[in-house]
């Protein structure tokens, strides 16, 4: 058994864009350097503390969703400030990109998916050859990859999910029941907006009757209100003579064809193993050993003196991750 690790490269970048607390904003010169040596040295941490298995950074390429849904994600660019940061964060992958090579760290990016759409593809070959997974992102949307065998890592908070306690964290018994919850209630960071008029605690309610949404609107209505009153659940009294109702918001999804359509629009947008996700394309990876005479310049280059003034300390797991898993 071969235990893998797959990082969230966007997810740390840009938590070390926001994250450096009173020390504000780094610059070499005109050039931001924020992203930079917060990836860098929270990549050193995730080794210190967390050095169990070689890991690959994943990055994201421009999602197969755009051509599906031009506005995807357009919220996070709807405002100049919004653009500013992103564009200045942009700014600073390639440098990201070539530290981390330089200190030996496997990356890998396909042109047409978002790092999860890697991560799910790649988490299904290690469990299929019986080996272990560790997914460290502070993206939610990763949970929904674990399974036996698989284990999520907020690197913000250092807060954990597994097999064990994936219920208490999310409310729902298993991953089909927490992307459909996902898909019901929409994503307004990627604004993926299904208006289906359930909500996260309707969501919860309704899939701790029924398995997914999609056994719930195989159902007959009789079988389906007989089994949501088998559950302790309540129904909106009937008139005589008319068939027995479920509350509003659900009987609705079970009615309306175009609450349906949007369900299924979201969830094909969130689901990392839904069947019409396309293959991954121009899949670019990197993997070298650590170069540290190439890294110190690299340090010159944009004044990390903290770094350099500790060297042998800051690259030490780097060449111990090299030295254990034969880099």
């Amino acid at each position: 058994m071969i235990r893998r690790t797959y990082i969230d490269g966007n997810s740390v970048g840009h938590a070390a864009q926001h994250g450096n607390g009173k020390q504000g904003k780094l610059y070499a010169g005109e050039r931001e350097t924020t992203a930079i040596f917060g990836m860098l040295r929270s990549i050193q941490k995730i080794l210190r503390t967390r050095l169990a298995a070689t890991p690959i950074i994943l990055w994201d390429g421009r999602s197969w969703r755009y051509s599906e849904f031009p506005d995807y994600k357009g919220t996070r660019t709807d405002t100049a400030e919004k653009m500013a940061e992103r564009e200045r964060y942009k700014a600073q992958r390639r440098d990201m990109f070539r530290g981390l090579h330089l200190l030996g760290i496997s990356q890998l990016v396909a042109g047409n998916m978002e790092a999860d759409d890697m991560a799910a593809i790649l988490t299904r070959k290690a469990l299929a050859r019986g080996d272990q997974v560790t997914l460290i992102t502070g993206d939610q949307d990763w949970i929904q990859l674990v399974e036996r065998g698989v284990a999520w890592i907020d690197h913000k908070i250092d807060r954990k999910v597994t097999v064990t306690n994936f219920h208490e964290f999310t409310e729902f018994a298993s991953q089909k029941a927490f992307i459909h919850a996902k898909a019901l209630q929409g994503d307004t960071g990627d604004n993926v907006k299904p208006r289906t008029g359930i909500g996260h605690a309707g969501a919860v309610e309704l899939l701790s009757v029924f398995d997914c949404v999609h056994s719930f609107m195989r159902l007959s209505q009789e079988d389906a209100v007989a089994k949501w009153l088998a559950a302790g659940k309540t129904v909106p009294k009937a008139k005589k003579g008319d068939p027995q109702l479920l509350p509003a918001k659900f009987q609705k999804l079970r009615d309306d064809t175009e609450l349906q359509a949007r369900f299924e629009f979201a969830l094909k947008m969130m689901d990392l193993g839904h069947p019409d996700i396309p293959a991954p394309t121009n899949i670019r990876g990197t993997k070298a050993k650590v170069d540290r005479a190439a890294f110190e310049k690299f340090c010159a280059e944009f004044g990390f003196t903290s770094m350099l003034s500790k060297m042998d300390e800051f690259i030490s797991p780097f060449i111990q991750l090299e030295q254990e898993f034969g880099k």
